[in-house]
């Protein structure tokens, strides 16, 4: 696991990363492709 990056283009789908409040995130590449795009 690595640490939750701060940039949205940095973070990569179906990756488990940790929070700087101990919790475990995951996002799907649909989510990140919305998000980056900006819908």
């Amino acid at each position: 696991m690595e640490a939750l990056p701060d940039n949205w283009a940095d973070i990569q789908p179906d990756t488990v990363y940790f929070s700087i409040s101990g919790l475990l995130v995951s996002f799907a590449s649909e989510l990140l492709e919305a998000t980056v795009i900006g819908f």
